[in-house]
């Protein structure tokens, strides 16, 4: 009787053990991961044409037609201009890709996918106001305007927004207009040079 009982014994240490351990191979199967293709985008134009002057192009771009507004719109983009002054007299126009992170909050421009913070809106929005502007003593030599550097307080450290293409650019031989953000103040700079 002994010897059954151990058997016994001995029989329902192996079946448990046995229930225990076993998984049935669906559940041990690796799982594949899941991928999320992320978007493609890019700060660059996709399409872009001259405001031709007196039929002369730059750079052999095509001339700007009445139906480029139109077909850059079709195409789900944002018509941009750069003053090419002085290298040629007229506009570049660029059909840029709408950046889908488009008004969320920003200090610069890797906050943004579009890469492009507009900083200047908060000063236009009074989120930032001016505490100094000191005028450097020089000037522009295009447009004659004062260069300078002016300090804003600002309500938050983020006070920009993500904007949805670049913005235009006017002679982008003669000034550079930057901004930049140290903790909630708001460095805005106008100097002479290209931008970057």
């Amino acid at each position: 009787m002994r010897l059954g009982l151990i058997t016994a014994l001995v029989l329902v240490i192996v079946i448990t053990g046995a229930v225990l351990f076993y998984k049935p191979s669906s559940l041990t199967a690796p799982k594949p991961p899941i991928t999320v293709e992320k978007e493609n985008y890019t700060t660059k134009p996709f399409m872009e044409c001259v405001a031709c002057v007196d039929g002369e192009t730059w750079n052999n771009k095509p001339c700007c037609t009445d139906n480029f507004a139109n077909e850059c719109s079709a195409r789900n983009g944002v018509v941009r201009k750069t003053d090419m002054h002085p290298a040629f007299n007229g506009f570049l126009n660029g059909c840029f890709q709408k950046a889908p992170d488009a008004g969320k909050s920003c200090s610069n421009g890797n906050d943004c996918l579009s890469t492009v913070c507009d900083l200047e809106g908060a000063i236009r929005s009074n989120v930032c106001q001016l505490t100094e502007k000191r005028l450097t003593g020089e000037k522009s030599q295009y447009y004659d305007v004062d260069f300078y550097v002016a300090t804003y307080s600002c309500k938050n450290s983020a006070p920009g927004t993500c904007t949805e293409a670049p913005a235009d650019l006017l002679n982008p031989g003669g000034v550079k207009h930057s901004f930049k953000m140290q903790g909630k103040i708001l460095i805005e700079t106008l100097e002479s040079g290209p931008i970057n």
